[in-house]
C-alpha cells in the first residue's frame, strides 16, 4: 500500500512537473518564476498571479473584498462588545436595587422590633419602681400630703384676692376705650361700606390721542427723490405725505396685509406713485378709491410696482400708515 501511494505521488509531481512546463511553453512564464497551484483547475500558475490563465478564475482575494471583510469583522466584534457592556450595565442596576429593597426592608423590621422591645421593656420596670416606692413610703407620703392640702388652700384665697383686683381694673378700662373710640371705627361693616374710587372709562382713550397727537408733531416732510436714493438714512423715521388712493391691493407685496396705491404730484406736475400699507390699530375709516389722505407713517422699505398695477413698472417707497386724515373725497 505504501509504496502505491509513493507512485502515486511521484506520478503526480511529474504531471505537475510536465503541466508546469507546458503551462510555461504556452503562456510563456519565466523559468525562475515561482509557482503554486489553482485551487480551481489545479494547474501550476505563478505566485504573483491573481487570475488563472488557464481557467480564468479569480485566484488572489481583491482589497475591496479584503476591506469589506475586515469591516464586517469590525462590526461583529463592536456589537458583541456593546451588547456584553449593555448587559453588565443591567445587571449591577438590578443587583443595586434589589440590595437597597432588601436594607430598607431589614432596617423597618428591625426599628419595630426595637420599639416593641424598648416599649415591653419600660412598663414592668415602671411598675416594680412603683411597687417597691409605695410600699417604703407610704406613711410619709400620707403626711406630706395633708401639710400641702393647707398650704394650697391659703395661697389660692391669697392669690384670688389681686385677681378680682385686676379684673375690675380691666373692665373699667374697656368701658373707656369703648366710649372713647369713635362711632364709624366700632364695626366691620361700615368699612366695607366705604366708596371705591373708580378709574375714569375714558382714560385708556385719552392716552391713545395723547399718543397720535405727539406721533403726529414728530412726522416730517421728506421730499420723494431723497427717500428713494437716501432709504437706509430714514427708515422708520416718521413721516407725512398728502396723496390721492388710485386703488386697494389685497396682500401680496410683502405680506398678507392691505396695501393702497397711492399718488401725488410735485411742483413740476409729475406724479409720484406710493404704496401705503395700513398698520392702523382702529381702522374706523373705510379708504375707498379717490380718496385724498394726508398720512402719517414711516418708512419700512421700497417696493417696484407690478405690470399688473402701472405699466411703467417703477420702484416706489413703502410707507406704513399709523394715522390718516380725511381732506377731500
Amino acid at each position: 500500500m505504501e509504496e502505491t501511494e509513493k507512485k502515486e505521488e511521484m506520478n503526480k509531481q511529474t504531471d505537475n512537473a510536465a503541466n508546469s512546463q507546458s503551462m510555461n511553453q504556452t503562456y510563456g512564464f519565466a523559468p525562475d518564476a515561482k509557482l503554486k497551484e489553482c485551487k480551481h483547475c489545479r494547474v501550476m500558475i505563478p505566485k504573483k498571479a491573481k487570475i488563472c490563465p488557464n481557467c480564468k478564475m479569480r485566484v488572489k482575494m481583491g482589497w475591496l473584498k479584503k476591506l469589506l471583510l475586515i469591516l464586517f469583522l469590525l462590526v461583529i466584534i463592536g456589537a458583541a462588545v456593546c451588547g456584553a457592556g449593555y448587559y453588565l450595565y443591567l445587571y449591577q442596576n438590578s443587583s443595586a436595587t434589589s440590595v437597597t429593597s432588601t436594607e430598607v426592608i431589614s432596617g423597618d423590621n428591625s426599628g419595630e422590633d426595637n420599639s416593641v422591645k424598648e416599649t415591653g421593656a419600660e412598663p414592668a420596670a415602671e411598675s416594680a419602681a412603683d411597687s417597691d416606692s409605695t410600699d417604703a413610703t407610704g406613711a410619709q407620703d400620707t403626711q406630706a400630703k395633708e401639710e400641702q392640702t393647707a398650704e394650697t388652700q391659703t395661697d389660692a384665697v391669697k392669690a384670688e384676692e389681686p385677681a378680682l383686683q385686676n379684673e375690675t381694673v380691666v373692665d373699667k378700662q374697656s368701658e373707656s376705650d369703648e366710649t372713647v373710640m369713635p362711632e364709624g371705627l366700632l364695626t366691620t361693616e361700615q368699612d366695607d361700606e366705604q366708596p371705591v374710587i373708580s378709574l375714569p372709562e375714558d382714560k385708556d382713550v385719552a392716552e391713545q390721542q395723547e399718543d397720535e397727537e405727539s406721533f403726529k408733531e414728530s412726522c416730517e416732510q421728506i421730499d420723494y427723490k431723497t427717500m428713494l436714493r437716501q432709504m437706509e438714512e430714514y427708515l422708520d423715521k416718521p413721516t407725512t405725505i398728502e396723496v390721492t388712493v388710485v386703488a386697494q391691493i389685497d396682500g401680496g407685496l410683502f405680506d398678507d396685509n392691505i396695501y393702497y396705491l397711492c399718488v401725488s404730484e410735485d411742483k413740476k406736475g409729475i406724479e409720484r406713485y406710493y404704496i401705503i400699507r395700513d398698520d392702523r390699530e382702529e381702522k374706523a375709516m373705510m379708504i375707498l378709491e379717490g380718496d385724498v389722505l394726508c398720512i402719517y407713517g414711516t418708512l419700512f422699505d421700497q417696493c417696484r410696482l407690478p405690470a399688473s398695477v402701472i405699466v411703467t413698472r417703477p420702484t416706489v417707497p413703502a410707507i406704513s400708515m399709523k394715522f390718516c386724515e380725511l381732506l377731500d373725497e
